[in-house]
């Protein structure tokens, strides 16, 4: 179904920044708006929830945060925001996951990652310039639809040994949980595929001096990303693809515990929730159409 149109008034939106399911419907955050929109099973708008439009700390002064989106709307209209650091530095930007309250003001921090290694600092024509860093995987955070169950997942490559690491927040537990990391070797970039993106970065370069430093970031560059996609329950599932170069992608299906199990599914095959036991996911065929298909999860 449709709803809603684009402006200011009631029922209208004027830019997303986030979506998620509740147990009697649905909640979208219209960032442009800066407020909540509770829908129904219809999706039927019964009510609105605002935001303070500044966020603050418990001390009343301005949160050095850029909002990056809403992750969850909890009771009493709290809800869950991942932000951003704000600072002129990429390697100054960590990222969070913050509890606020509908009057803005930060009640607790959940999550935190560090700063997204992807980004380089350079200097160009006297500016500061940041270079995306191919074949890298960005820190990534996710939370379940009712907000119970949240995971911060990133690459670390500043170890002897490469390693993913993890921390989980559940709703009731630490505030800040430890992170646990696990060794981890990503697949290797072939090197047809590495010289093609090297050479598509140097003829966009700006400057012959942007050619050489993108060029020389490429190269380096051995092994695919580490991660794509995150996706956690409500029950505590947590869901993760690893890439491959091969017509097959592998799913890690982690339980609460943190027993981990491989599911390999087709390349064409997207898996978008679980819950209830079964792996729901989106495939396409080679015209495009595409169809829902589950896939049932392993029991131990």
């Amino acid at each position: 179904g449709e709803m809603g149109r684009s402006g200011g008034g009631p029922k209208e939106f004027a830019a997303l920044g986030g979506i998620g399911a509740r147990s009697d419907g649905y909640w979208v955050f219209d960032r442009g708006n800066s407020r909540f929109a509770v829908l129904d099973l219809n999706l039927t708008i019964v009510r609105t929830a605002r935001l303070a439009g500044s966020l603050r700390t418990p001390e009343g002064q301005v949160a050095p945060y850029n909002l990056r989106g809403a992750m969850a709307l909890l009771a009493g209209d709290t809800a869950l925001f991942h932000f951003q650091h704000r600072s002129p530095s990429p390697s100054e930007r960590w990222s969070g996951l913050f509890r606020v309250s509908p009057d803005g003001v930060v009640l607790e921090e959940l999550l935190r990652v560090p700063p997204d290694p992807c980004f380089r600092e350079t200097t160009h024509a006297g500016q500061l310039a940041s270079l995306r860093v191919p074949f890298c995987a960005s820190p990534l955070i996710a939370v379940s639809p009712s907000g119970k169950h949240a995971i911060a997942i990133r690459h670390d490559e500043a170890s002897s040994a490469s390693r993913l690491c993890i921390r989980t927040w559940r709703n009731g537990g630490a505030s800040v949980p430890p992170e646990r990391c696990r060794p981890y070797t990503p697949p290797p970039v072939p090197a047809a595929a590495r010289d093609s993106v090297v050479s598509l970065l140097r003829s966009r370069a700006p400057s012959p001096e942007m050619a050489r430093l993108m060029t020389t970031v490429a190269a380096g560059r051995t092994h695919h990303p580490a991660f794509a996609t995150v996706i956690v329950s409500d029950d505590g599932w947590i869901i993760r693809d690893e890439p491959t170069t091969s017509t097959q992608v592998r799913w890690f299906v982690e339980d609460p515990v943190g027993v981990a199990t491989v599911i390999t599914l087709p390349k064409g095959v997207v898996v978008r929730a679980v819950g209830g036991g079964w792996l729901w996911a989106v495939r396409a065929d080679d015209d495009g159409v595409e169809d829902i298909i589950r896939v049932k999860m392993p029991t131990r």
